[in-house]
């Protein structure tokens, strides 16, 4: 929606559900292949805003590495139907002011168009970034540097898609990916993030453990999209997630991946209709800074 009917609406639809994964294997995050230990998640916490043919995934993990020392950076491999257009770190408190709202909400409550960087990154500025760009210009997309990541999309498709993928793993350090694990990305031609998440400042290793700063990715779909699928292989974790659409989830709609996932109980997820005016400020913000309000959303 743009912002003048983002004033005007009167209520939108909120979908909440809390679900845990039940699959081990290959994961979306990823230690150097020189490190000895290994990285897990135990939680991902997300909001989705669709509007139209567009969609705002607000993501935040929380990870684990297990090793005698910690690795200087780790890779974090993020799906997508289209290349994004722009990438912004969200306020730390936001799911923490979303969850407090939505507990008024559900019962019982869940456990807590233009260039590349228009949400606040900065691209184009990583020495590695422009030798990517030098060498296969036709493969990879608009780099960007935003909060902790440095994020490389993959703009091929197809088996080069995984081609592209693989060769900046290997390049940055990293176990290269499993092609039988990629093949339902690869034959829809989705976008893969390349992110590579770096220590805090003044830090010479990533922490232990840790949330990662909400990261805001916008980008094009015609479907409402959440890259469970491909999380789900990082192994067992909490899920919490939260929708606004101007339509309600049809959950029937998405069998196949409801049949993959353990819910705590069938009265976690659910649509609820609210208010624009109940939103909390922070999800409002958000909103605000997405490009749904950009002159040229539909």
């Amino acid at each position: 929606m743009n912002a003048q009917e983002s004033h005007r609406s009167k209520r939108i639809v909120c979908t909440a559900a809390l679900l845990v994964t039940a699959y081990a294997a290959f994961s979306c995050c990823m230690v150097p292949a020189s490190f000895l230990g290994s990285i897990s998640q135990n939680a991902q916490d997300a909001i989705i805003f669709h509007q139209g043919n567009r969609e705002e995934l607000i993501l935040r993990i929380n990870y684990r590495i297990t090793g005698d020392s910690m690795p200087d950076q780790f890779a974090w491999i993020v799906t997508t139907p289209t290349e994004p257009d722009a990438y912004r770190v969200a306020n730390e408190d936001l799911f923490t002011s979303v969850d407090r709202w939505a507990s008024a909400l559900l019962t019982p409550r869940p456990s807590p168009v233009s260039t590349g960087c228009g949400l606040g990154c900065s691209k184009n500025d990583h020495p590695a970034a422009n030798l990517a760009h030098e060498e296969t210009s036709l493969i990879f997309g608009e780099f960007a540097e935003v909060g902790p990541f440095s994020i490389q999309p993959v703009r091929a498709r197809g088996a080069d898609a995984l081609e592209a993928l693989n060769a900046w793993l290997k390049k940055n350090g990293f176990p290269s990916e499993d092609p039988g694990h990629m093949k339902w990305f690869i034959e829809k031609e989705f976008t893969f993030l390349c992110i590579k998440v770096t220590p805090p400042e003044g830090k010479t290793a990533v922490p232990k453990s840790s949330f990662l700063p909400p990261l805001q990715i916008s980008f094009e779909s015609e479907k409402l999209y959440y890259p469970l699928m491909f999380s789900a292989r990082q192994g067992r974790f909490a899920l919490s997630l939260y929708t606004l659409t101007d339509q309600p989830l049809n959950f029937g709609a998405s069998k196949h991946s409801l049949e993959r996932i353990h819910w705590y109980g069938s009265g976690l997820y659910k649509n609820v209709e609210v208010a624009q005016k109940s939103l909390p400020d922070l999800l409002v913000e958000a909103s605000e800074e997405s490009k749904l309000n950009s002159p040229d959303a539909q």
